[in-house]
C-alpha cells in the first residue's frame, strides 16, 4: 500500500513527510525511481530503495518526574511521559498507583555548634545543629530543641564531731 506524503526539496535533499502517522510495528519500504531527476535533468541509473520497521505498538514510559532514585520535595507533582498519547479513561487508581515503599528515613544530627564536649565557650554563642534532612520549622519549639544548664547539686559538708 502506498503511503500518501508531502514532498519538499532543499538543494540535493528530498524529504517525504507522511500525511498520517505510519502504522506501528510495520516494515516500511521507501523507493526512489529514475523518474526523479536532478536540477539539470540528471537521472538515477536504477531504482534505489531502503526499508525500516516502525516501533512496536506498545506503550513505553519515556521519562518520569522526579527521576528514579532521586530525592524530591514532599509536595511534588508526579509525572510520567509516554511514547504514545494516553486514553484519559484508562487512568485509574489501578493503572497509575503511588505507594510508599520504605518508612521515612530517620532524622539524624550531623553536627552541632559548639561541638559535643566543647569547653570555655563564650556565653553569647549561637547554638546550632545540622540535620540529615530539612527541618519543618513549625516543629522547632522550646520542647523540641531544649537548651539547659546542668543542675549542680550542692552537698553539705558534714562536720566531724570533735567528741567523736
Amino acid at each position: 500500500m502506498t503511503v500518501p506524503c508531502d514532498y519538499t526539496v532543499s538543494g540535493g535533499v528530498v524529504t517525504a513527510t507522511p500525511l498520517q502517522p505510519l502504522p506501528y510495528g510495520t516494515l516500511i519500504k521507501c523507493l526512489i525511481t529514475p523518474a526523479l531527476r536532478g536540477k539539470h535533468n540528471e537521472r538515477l541509473d536504477k531504482d534505489y530503495s531502503w526499508q525500516f520497521r516502525t516501533v512496536p505498538d506498545e506503550l513505553k514510559v519515556t521519562a518520569v518526574i522526579p527521576p528514579d532514585g532521586t530525592s524530591a520535595d514532599i509536595n511534588i507533582e508526579l509525572e510520567a511521559d509516554f511514547s504514545h498519547s494516553i486514553n484519559p479513561a484508562t487512568i485509574t487508581a489501578d493503572s497509575f498507583t503511588v505507594n510508599t515503599v520504605d518508612p521515612p528515613e530517620e532524622l539524624t544530627v550531623k553536627s552541632t555548634i559548639p561541638g559535643h564536649g566543647a569547653e570555655n565557650i563564650s556565653p553569647d554563642i549561637e547554638l546550632s545543629a545540622e540535620f540529615s534532612h530539612d527541618i519543618n520549622a513549625d516543629t522547632v519549639t522550646a520542647d523540641s530543641f531544649i537548651v539547659e544548664t546542668p543542675v549542680i547539686k550542692k552537698t553539705r559538708k558534714r562536720r566531724k564531731n570533735p567528741d567523736g
